[in-house]
């Protein structure tokens, strides 16, 4: 599975926006394979941010990482995705929303988004 971009008007991508970034409005939704754990910019710098929501397919659980600052602890960690969950992340580059990117596991109990 290669990365795509599929509409926000999709049930699946509409429920799944409304659950981790309810705010987003815009129409840059993507999807990609899972390929390990991935090395984000969790902070703001230069105007660069990831901000991560992960959403567990099994129990409808969405949970969100907060990282308070550049220097707390595990700032600089990649990023990882347990089974039966889909890592969201919302990008913004040099200030600008570069969208969401919904990264699934092969091994997701339901073809979320596919």
């Amino acid at each position: 599975m290669a990365t795509t971009t599929v509409s926000r008007s999709l049930p699946a991508v509409k429920a799944a926006l409304a659950a981790t970034f309810p705010d987003y409005r815009g129409r840059k939704v993507r999807v990609a394979p899972w390929t390990g754990p991935l090395h984000l910019d969790l902070s703001w710098s230069g105007g660069t941010c990831d901000k991560v929501a992960l959403l567990d397919l099994t129990g409808g659980r969405v949970g969100h990482l907060v990282v308070p600052s550049p220097w707390a602890r595990g700032a600089a960690d990649p990023v990882d995705c347990p089974a039966g969950a889909v890592l969201v992340v919302r990008s913004y580059f040099c200030g600008k929303d570069a969208g969401v990117t919904f990264y699934v596991r092969p091994d997701a109990p339901v073809a979320l988004l596919a």
